[in-house]
Parts: C-alpha cells; sequence; structure tokens
C-alpha cells in the first residue's frame, strides 16, 4: 500500500475520484480520517507497485496514453463532477458543453493561482488577459466545428515524466498521481512541451501523433500545444514558486 496525508479531506475524494479504473492506474483502496489530530487529517491508502522509474520508450507510453484517451465522457460534455487537481492547483469542477470555456477558466484559475503565489507583474497580467480573451477563443472554437469535432476524453492532468513507470512484477507501463477529467485529448501532451526538467519531449509527441493524429484544424496543433503548455507552466509556478516556470 502507499500512504498519502493530507488536511483537506476535498484533496482526498479528488483523488480517488480522478482515479481511473484502468490496469495501468494506481488505485486507492481506502481513506478515512485520523481520530486525533489538529488540525483535522486524512489519509488515502492505495495500490502499492513497485515502480521502475526509468521512463518507458516513446512507443509505450504513447500506446498507453493512447488507450486512456479512449474514454470518452459519459455525458458528452468536458469536465469532471468534483475538482480534481494538478498538484495542489484544481481543475474546475462541473460540467461544459463548450471547450473554449472550460479550458479558459481553467487557465484563469492557473492565472489567479500564480499571482496569488507569485505576486501580481504587470506585463503577466496583461499578456494573460489577451490570451484568455483573444487567443483561446481562436485557437480552441474551431474544434467543435466542421464535420469531426472534438470528443471529451479522460486525460490524466498531470501528464510528466515523474508520473509514468513500469511495473517491475507485470512489466506494464502505470501512470501514478493522476488528476484526471473530460477534456481535449490534447492537453495531456502541453506537459510533454517544456514543463519541468523532466518533460517527455518530442519523440514521445511525435509517437502519440502518429498513433492519434492531431485534431482538425492539424495545422493549428503546435499553437494549441504552446497554448496548452502554460497552464502547466502557471500552475508549478503557483505550486513550487519558482521563477523559471513564469518566464518559460
Amino acid at each position: 500500500m502507499r500512504l498519502d496525508i493530507t488536511q483537506k479531506r476535498e484533496g482526498v475524494l479528488a483523488e480517488i475520484a480522478g482515479d481511473v479504473p484502468m490496469d495501468e492506474a494506481v488505485l486507492a483502496v481506502a481513506w478515512g480520517k485520523y481520530t486525533s489530530a489538529s488540525p483535522d487529517t486524512f489519509f488515502l491508502m492505495e495500490d502499492f507497485h513497485h515502480l521502475d522509474e526509468d521512463v518507458p520508450s516513446p512507443q509505450r507510453v504513447a500506446q498507453r496514453v493512447v488507450q486512456l484517451h479512449s474514454l470518452i465522457s459519459p455525458n458528452g460534455k468536458f469536465g469532471f463532477d468534483v475538482p480534481t487537481h494538478h498538484a495542489i492547483a484544481p481543475h474546475p469542477a462541473g460540467w461544459e458543453s463548450s471547450w473554449t470555456v472550460y479550458f479558459k477558466g481553467m487557465l484563469q484559475m492557473a492565472v489567479e493561482s500564480d499571482a496569488s503565489a507569485n505576486g501580481v507583474r504587470p506585463e503577466l497580467s496583461a499578456a494573460a488577459e489577451h490570451l484568455l480573451k483573444a487567443v483561446v477563443p481562436t485557437l480552441l472554437d474551431p474544434l467543435q466545428c466542421g464535420p469531426d469535432p472534438i470528443k471529451p476524453r479522460l486525460i490524466h492532468g498531470d501528464l510528466w515524466a515523474g508520473n509514468v513507470g513500469t511495473d517491475t512484477k507485470t512489466g506494464e507501463v502505470m501512470f501514478v498521481d493522476l488528476g484526471s477529467f473530460y477534456g481535449h485529448n490534447e492537453l495531456d501532451l502541453g506537459a510533454w512541451r517544456r514543463y519541468a526538467l523532466e518533460n517527455l519531449g518530442q519523440p514521445y509527441l511525435d509517437e502519440y501523433k502518429r498513433i492519434f493524429p492531431p485534431s482538425e484544424p492539424q495545422d493549428a496543433f503546435d499553437d494549441r500545444n504552446r497554448l496548452y503548455s502554460m497552464k502547466f507552466d502557471l500552475n508549478v509556478a503557483a505550486c513550487e514558486r519558482k521563477e523559471r516556470f513564469r518566464n518559460a
């Protein structure tokens, strides 16, 4: 078993809700509240898997990610019943038919979390305002237009190299620390662009695109990937208070 401890009940419930019922994900088995702890403290127990922490090959990772992304939202909308998390940064709870609206709300939360943790920087605030008002709809509105609109797919939510490993017993690629919700599958790929030092990088991106081609319009994929990467950079800047993520 793996034991996590937190002072937020909502964090435990979100972790359970964000678990993926698939063989390649670590699942929660129990949770509860300590009988004698101040402030209130909660625990979460999960399946234990001994993982080889060397990152699997691009082919194996991409196949597993595509398998995850094959799960479609049961109600046809984007979101989740409860707020799952990327580290300590929440993803919006609730359901939305428009991916543009849902992602805009998520990015707004990331901008606000960064400003709260690291202080307001006028030039960053101005850039964020333009990004939210102009860039987000320009890049994302076309995804739900035309003959092949995107579907809300189950995503990991924090898919960087540190959350991927190989089960030493079964040899299967495993995901840990999921903050899942139903979104545009390409959002997971934003973490592969430049998030943290251990990012998965271009070979993984190329292999994923070979198996699961970009959404239409395909020629806007790189711009969308750059936009999606900002969500991860801002959240990590807020969580770790490191200036290099703000400057990415």
